[in-house]
């Protein structure tokens, strides 16, 4: 058993197959299209397929960073229970999330 937890966020984009096949544990980005929420991740691939078939649409959509707090819950139900982490983000050039983590 590993004694570590590989977490990422949503900008990873990792396939549905490497994520079943791996234990990283990726935290969801959450977004909106014409003001309704939603919530993506990518081992859900309908979230994105969701997004994209709203711009087709037309609707408006906004995006936002995940905040620190999340981050911070994320992190403690790991290490409340002994488990290290290894977190993989963006660098600040692709993504502003790498200012809240």
């Amino acid at each position: 058993m590993a004694t570590y937890q590989i977490i990422t966020d949503a900008t990873c984009d990792l396939s549905k197959a490497i994520i079943e096949q791996y234990p990283i544990h990726i935290i969801d980005m959450l977004y909106t299209l014409d003001g309704e929420g939603f919530s993506y991740n990518p081992s859900t691939p309908e979230g994105i397929e969701q997004f994209y078939e709203g711009l087709k649409q037309g609707k408006v959509a906004q995006s936002s960073q995940i905040s620190a707090f999340v981050y911070e819950e994320t992190f403690k139900s790991f290490l409340n229970q002994g488990i290290d982490i290894l977190y993989l983000g963006f660098s600040s050039a692709l993504s502003g999330t790498y200012h809240c983590d």
